[in-house]
């Protein structure tokens, strides 16, 4: 039984006793949100809105709810709603900024990862938002300087130094970003990205062994992980392992198809690209 069943456990003693304490529907649906149980978490979040109108937490809460769920319209009206009843509420303005994204609407999410800022300049959070919003728009420098400031204002979140990682990759500063990636890895040794991002890094610097056991550890986190696949593929392959190769492949393929057209016209694949279970396996 994880933490978050006990706290169900305890929640719905709570409803129990006090069904109409809106306090306790919000929670457990943060529990459920938790969870991944996105269906339950929004019935929840329902409940206490409808016995309280006016929480701004309970919209923003069920908004990212909505979120996750890809419903970006009705979770752009659920933080407009909490932001309506909380003008300052800075964690809403940073969530809408999320959404927004979501959408490719850079522009309007600087503009709420700004007014998040002005709220609180402490907000870390919202500057490694702001930073993925630049990095999107290929706007590198804006992106570093505001991980950067995340990283100043909070050292301990391993994801603002794997995006601050991922920056300097494409800026071909492997070693700053594999910098980036040791400490995301002490800060969280469970983090499937930052193995795979820092086996990105090793390929590209051609220490292919380092790379391999990098990837290898994110795809023993993460068994779905395409991307690793993809990248171990291609690490295979540039190592002439042609049945190593075309094994990942075909499995990165599987979790993502768009791979099999990428892999057409990676030069990556060139050592294996005459093996007749490669060409069987993307097509022609």
């Amino acid at each position: 039984m994880t933490k978050y069943d006990e706290a169900i456990i305890d929640y719905n003693k709570a409803i129990e006793l006090n069904p109409k304490y809106a306090v306790a529907y919000n929670n457990r649906g943060s529990a459920y949100d938790s969870m991944n149980k996105y269906d339950e978490a929004i019935i929840d979040y329902n409940k206490a809105i409808e016995l309280n109108q006016k929480d701004a937490v309970t919209y923003n809460n069920r908004g990212s709810v909505y979120k996750s769920m890809k419903k970006y319209d009705e979770a752009i009206i659920d933080y407009n709603k909490a932001i309506e009843l909380n003008p300052k509420y800075a964690v809403a303005y940073s969530n809408r900024g999320r959404v927004y994204k979501s959408m490719k609407k850079y522009e309007e999410a600087i503009i709420d990862y700004n007014k998040a800022i002005e709220l609180n300049p402490k907000y870390a959070v919202a500057y490694n938002n702001r930073g993925g919003a630049y990095d999107s728009m290929n706007k590198n420098d804006e992106a570093i300087i505001d991980y950067n400031k995340a990283i100043e204002l909070n050292q301990k979140d391993a994801d603002t130094y794997i995006n601050r990682g991922v920056i300097y990759g494409k800026l071909n500063r492997y070693d700053e970003a594999i910098i980036d990636y040791n400490i995301a890895i002490q800060l969280n040794t469970q983090n499937d990205a930052a193995y795979n991002f820092r086996g990105l890094s090793y390929i590209r610097l051609n220490k292919y062994n380092e790379a391999i056991n990098d990837l290898n550890k994110a795809i023993q986190l993460n068994q779905k992980y395409a991307d690793a696949f993809y990248a171990r593929a291609y690490t295979y392959s540039i190592r002439s392992d042609e049945r190593s190769a075309i094994e990942d492949l075909a499995i990165a393929i599987q979790l993502k198809p768009s791979y099999r057209d990428d892999a057409k016209t990676d030069k990556d694949f060139d050592n294996i690209r005459s093996n007749p279970e490669f060409i069987k396996l993307i097509g022609k």
